[in-house]
């Protein structure tokens, strides 16, 4: 049996960066630094102390982020199917 860890099995990363954020959403960085100046609900980016560049964001923040929002894709079908758009 092999040592390696399949992929599924190997634990989130603790931090992320635009970069992997970018990847695994599929959108641009636009996108992603719009999110993150957002006043209301802004994508939780921290910097490292003294820095202004690299930041990071801790995944489980990022996950809880995106289930305030985000909507089931269900939901939006329906809503789409009624004649509601996707908004």
């Amino acid at each position: 049996m092999s040592d390696a860890i399949p992929s599924v099995l190997r634990a989130a990363p603790v931090f992320m960066t635009f970069a992997d954020i970018k990847a695994q959403m599929g959108v641009d960085r636009k996108t992603l630094y719009g999110w993150a100046r957002d006043e209301e609900d802004p994508l939780p980016m921290r910097y490292p102390m003294g820095a202004r560049r690299g930041a990071v964001a801790l995944s489980s923040e990022v996950s809880e982020w995106f289930l305030r929002n985000s909507r089931p894709f269900g939901e939006v079908r329906a809503k789409a199917a009624r004649g509601g758009g996707d908004r």
